[in-house]
């Protein structure tokens, strides 16, 4: 009796070691995970690159709109008060009391363009005919950016 239940336990381990052997279960190798680790890698090395550039480009595309809109206010400011802004503040407060202001020509709070650096403003020109809106662009990039006021 002690033989005949040792030959069926020695029996069923063996068909259980046999049922894993041969089962249907597939598996990756390590080298088939290397080879698509590879490509994945590749693949994002390559979406960086194409979407980086985007990026900047995003950035002076706002920048231009955001000058010309400035610019535009500026041209209003100067259509009620007869003079051309010092300062971009001045589109935002009266804080120099001048006289027709109907301001406020701009919500924002600050005026920084997309890199941080503050929009500036570059005359009027000695016949007080245009006042131009400029950012520096990216640093480093030497491009500005920039829009007249006539």
């Amino acid at each position: 009796m002690l033989a005949q239940r040792t030959a069926r336990y020695a029996s069923s381990v063996s068909t259980r070691a046999n049922r894993l052997r041969h089962s249907n279960r597939v598996a990756f190798t390590l080298l088939e995970v290397l080879l698509v680790m590879a490509i994945l890698v590749v693949l994002a090395a390559l979406a960086v690159g194409v979407f980086g550039g985007a990026q900047d480009k995003a950035n002076i595309n706002a920048a231009k709109a955001e000058v010309k809109v400035i610019a535009g206010e500026a041209k209003r400011y100067k259509a009620d008060t007869g003079v051309w802004p010092q300062t971009l503040m001045d589109l935002k407060h009266n804080e120099s009391n001048v006289p027709g202001w109907g301001g406020p020509y701009l919500e924002k709070d600050n005026f920084n363009d997309p890199w941080g650096q503050e929009y500036m403003i570059v005359g009027p020109d000695q016949y007080d005919s245009a006042l131009i809106i400029k950012s520096l662009g990216k640093p480093g990039a030497n491009e500005e950016i920039a829009s007249s006021a006539q």
